[in-house]
């Protein structure tokens, strides 16, 4: 993995954002691990701020443009970006989303309790009492570790940074949690998914979750809708 020094990356709105420059001029970009493939997206309203154009063709759904300038993490490089209307429940800080391809060899560190964030080439010290988690790299291009399991086989997760909070299980797992799990209350969760459109869920508010060694404490729990199944497979999806 390769060392970044010059991080600029912080906390908006519950997500991970850094700092960037596009065609010269200063922009944030928000950092999503769910997205799978490597082109950035900009959202339709900073293209035009920025004045970038749409070269879609006629019955595209999504924009395009052609190359510009894009500098982050001490780097400068030329690249297209696509461009989708802005979900509403974004705040106004981010000109588009990163995905997690595209800075996947680089090393992070992130305290979200304290909303401090840096990347150096060394591991960071006292974490021997962590749980080490191997990244999994696959064509999906999405962010997944597998969680260690006692003596059993590891269980395969993925990391979304573009949805606001949670775990969402497929629809096969939701179905055997939420059976084993009667008295918890049950309601809808609502969101908005590129490509989805507006998407309402059944959510239940867990005490405790266990995801092999892992225990997380009072987390909502969401059945996952078809787009996310297919883009991240059966297994569990841990989100932040």
């Amino acid at each position: 993995m390769i060392a970044i020094f010059l991080p600029a990356i912080g906390l908006c709105a519950n997500r991970l954002y850094l700092d960037a420059a596009i065609d010269g001029k200063p922009s944030q970009l928000v950092l999503d691990t769910g997205t799978s493939g490597s082109t950035i997206v900009l959202f339709s309203d900073a293209a035009r701020r920025l004045g970038l154009k749409d070269i879609r063709k006629s019955g595209d759904l999504v924009g395009k443009t052609g190359e510009y300038s894009l500098s982050m993490l001490g780097a400068s490089f030329r690249t297209s970006f696509l461009i989708y209307d802005k979900p509403g429940y974004l705040p106004g800080e981010g000109a588009g989303t990163l995905p997690y391809w595209s800075v996947a060899q680089n090393v992070w560190t992130i305290d979200l309790p304290d909303k401090l964030f840096n990347a150096s080439k060394d591991i960071p010290v006292g974490l021997r009492g962590f749980i080490r988690a191997k990244i999994i790299h696959d064509e999906t291009k999405i962010l997944g570790i597998e969680i260690p399991n006692g003596s059993s086989p590891a269980l395969p997760i993925a990391i979304d940074t573009g949805q606001d909070s949670g775990i969402t299980l497929s629809h096969a797992q939701w179905k055997k949690w939420s059976k084993a799990n009667p008295d918890i209350p049950l309601t809808l969760d609502a969101s908005f998914m590129p490509g989805a459109g507006v998407v309402a869920r059944p959510e239940k508010w867990a005490s405790t979750f266990t995801i092999g060694d892992l225990v997380i404490h009072g987390v909502p729990v969401k059945e996952a809708n078809d787009a996310e199944t297919a883009s991240e497979g059966a297994g569990t999806v841990c989100l932040l």
